[in-house]
């Protein structure tokens, strides 16, 4: 089934049926190049998340997208049926999340994913409105404002950048980039991205 939202509460009624299904699902954000599969296993006014899992079928985290920019949601697709649900069936023999906690008690999805960075001190990815990205942990959170402590690849400390709840229009947590930067970071005695979550 492809669906093509044409507004945000289109999609969220899309994604409702997918969430109470239980189905694998493409949502795709943007082009036709960006795409995300995974469960959807929450849904606010405004966003979806997902657990998403990649190519393989491996779990790789939490992906918390907004309604506004869901351009097409598509349920048993080839590629879903013959490559990534065979994977996963396969791969749920080995641990299939990552140790990290992946929820908290928050009801809007992105504050959750922020609350959960700071308290357990683990790493994310932010895009902005401005299509800017940073990875690292939450260090300061309002109800409408916070700052990253914005680590570069090798999981040194760029710089604390501020940022609006409001201007985060993606953030993924749990993913293999945010679990590599958080590692690096550890490894050199990083203390901005220290905890390993629970």
């Amino acid at each position: 089934m492809v669906i093509e939202p044409v507004t945000p509460e289109h999609a969220a009624i899309v994604l409702a049926e997918v969430l109470e299904q239980g189905c694998l699902a493409e949502v795709y954000t943007g082009d036709e190049d960006r795409f995300s599969v995974g469960l959807v296993d929450a849904l606010s006014e405004t966003h979806v998340r997902l657990r998403s899992l990649d190519a393989g079928g491996h779990a790789v985290g939490i992906e918390v997208r907004g309604l506004a920019d869901v351009t097409r949601v598509e349920t048993g697709s080839e590629y879903l049926r013959r490559r990534v649900e065979p994977l996963a069936r396969y791969r749920r023999t080995s641990p299939a999340w990552p140790r990290q906690r992946l929820v908290g008690k928050n009801p809007d999805l992105v504050m959750d994913a922020l609350e959960l960075s700071m308290a357990d001190r683990n790493a994310v990815t932010l895009w902005l409105k401005d299509t800017r990205q940073h990875t690292g942990p939450v260090v300061k959170l309002t109800d409408d404002a916070g700052s990253i402590a914005d680590l570069d690849e090798y999981g040194e400390l760029d710089r604390e950048v501020p940022f609006r709840v409001a201007g985060v229009v993606a953030l993924d947590y749990g993913c293999e980039h945010e679990r590599v930067v958080q590692f690096l970071s550890r490894r050199r005695g990083g203390s901005t991205a220290g905890g390993d979550g629970g």
